[in-house]
């Protein structure tokens, strides 16, 4: 058989034979997806001195492999007690609670192991602080309006677990009772993250 023959007769019987199935890409294997994760730093302050408990839960919800939302609920309580210089029992006291809510959103750039984030986080917070003070009103109510660019990594394990760092450059706009009560506050904060993704 010519070579011509045989070219006339690969191109008549190719249209026939069955197309070989792609591999598919991550994006076609991907399912959207829910997670839980802590802000590990909050829980661990939960046994420190001066009475903190509560701490922070957020729910990553991941749109695609290079996409997710974070909702996140965060509850404070701090007391601190002061005891007089010649006893032993607490006098003085001051507690303060704290609620926020909010939501970030983030872009990943997804590697075997590492990912790194890149987003920005805004919430509302309502803090009431209360004290037994003489100078002091006994409760003082205030809201405050975050938002915080975010850069972070996180090392995902086997099994949907990961475990992450965040720096947050944080704005808050804090709005207080009575007037002269608005003030602003800026600054760099690190985060532990612990992460459990459901899903892929």
């Amino acid at each position: 058989m010519s070579a011509r023959s045989l070219a006339l007769l690969i191109c008549a019987v190719c249209p026939h034979l069955p197309a070989a199935e792609a591999p598919a890409s991550p994006a076609a294997e991907f399912t959207p997806h829910w997670g839980i994760g802590i802000d590990v730093k909050s829980f661990l302050d939960l046994g420190s001195p001066g009475g903190t408990s509560g701490g922070g839960l957020y729910l990553p919800f991941h749109l695609s492999p290079t996409a997710f939302v974070e909702p996140f609920v965060n509850y404070r309580r701090l007391r601190r007690e002061y005891g007089g210089v010649h006893s032993a029992e607490w006098e003085e006291w001051e507690e303060t609670r704290q609620l926020s809510l909010g939501v970030g959103l983030f872009v990943k750039q997804p590697q075997e192991r590492i990912n790194w984030l890149l987003g920005i986080r805004a919430g509302y917070s309502w803090y009431r602080e209360e004290s037994n003070y003489e100078y002091i009103p006994g409760v003082v109510k205030s809201t405050a309006l975050s938002f915080s660019p975010t850069l972070g990594a996180e090392y995902r394990f086997d099994g949907g677990l990961s475990l992450g760092s965040e720096i947050r450059w944080q704005y808050d706009h804090y709005e207080g009772d009575g007037e002269d009560q608005s003030y602003e506050f800026q600054g760099l904060n690190p985060y532990i993250m612990l992460r459990y993704y459901l899903g892929k």
